[in-house]
């Protein structure tokens, strides 16, 4: 059965009080990861680049479901503006508890197509973006903290694959502080982004998926996540999931 219900009144409320930060979480997978941290008891920093709308429509979800959260826009590719993110995150709630680096670009061209302006997104965004995010929450976490990064399951032009790296340095490295950093490497989802995919390339990726033959779910990886973020998974650091369906 697929797991398409983010909030619901079975909530664990494991993260209670916990504060976190989800970059990218105006829309698709970080929304629902938002979401879901909410419904957990988790108070969310939304961030986003451009979609305040959006990021407000994430925020008011979580609120009319009882939840806390509010919106901060912050480009996860300027390392100034990820440092000014926690840092208003710590003034208006006095903590940091959980950081999920969400935020990332994404290209199925073939090799041969990949242009300069491609890769420098990529490694912008996705690689530059987890760092400045680990550096700057590293500054306020304590013992109990966790960030959880977000690779994917096909390491293309090897950004997927340096945050996986990134993710086992910094484990080590923060681990004597108490504070866990893994990353979840999700195959394709069902999000606005996979939308855009070469429909070849879609079914050629379904007949690949051994389970059932599908994507994934936003919910999902969410609660996957949510996992990674609780004291349910205290002796879980420097570890990779893969969430793919067996791709």
């Amino acid at each position: 059965m697929l797991a398409t219900q983010t909030n619901t009144t079975a909530s664990t409320s494991r993260l209670a009080g916990q504060v976190a930060i989800v970059t990218g979480s105006s829309r698709g997978l970080g929304a629902a990861i938002a979401k879901q941290l909410a419904a957990e008891g988790a108070i969310v920093a939304v961030n986003y680049v451009n979609g305040a709308e959006a990021a407000k429509a994430v925020v008011d979800e979580i609120e009319r479901g009882g939840g806390r959260a509010h919106a901060f826009q912050a480009d996860v590719a300027v390392r100034a503006q990820v440092f000014d993110l926690v840092d208003q995150v710590v003034k208006r709630w006095g903590r940091l508890d959980v950081l999920v680096n969400n935020s990332g670009v994404f290209t199925v061209s073939p090799l041969a197509d990949v242009t300069e302006d491609d890769v420098d997104s990529l490694l912008a965004v996705n690689y530059k973006g987890t760092l400045w995010g680990i550096q700057a929450a590293s500054t306020v976490l304590t013992s109990g903290g966790a960030i959880i990064n977000l690779s994917s399951i096909g390491a293309r032009l090897a950004a997927p694959a340096a945050v996986e790296v990134l993710t086992k340095t910094a484990a080590k490295e923060l681990g004597p502080r108490g504070i866990r950093v893994n990353s979840v490497a999700p195959g394709v989802i069902e999000t606005d982004m996979a939308d855009t995919l070469p429909a070849e390339f879609k079914a050629t990726a379904k007949a690949q998926t051994p389970l059932e033959h599908r994507f994934g779910t936003a919910e999902e990886v969410a609660h996957t996540v949510a996992f990674l973020a609780s004291p349910q998974a205290s002796w879980v650091t420097a570890q990779n999931i893969e969430l793919a369906g067996g791709f």
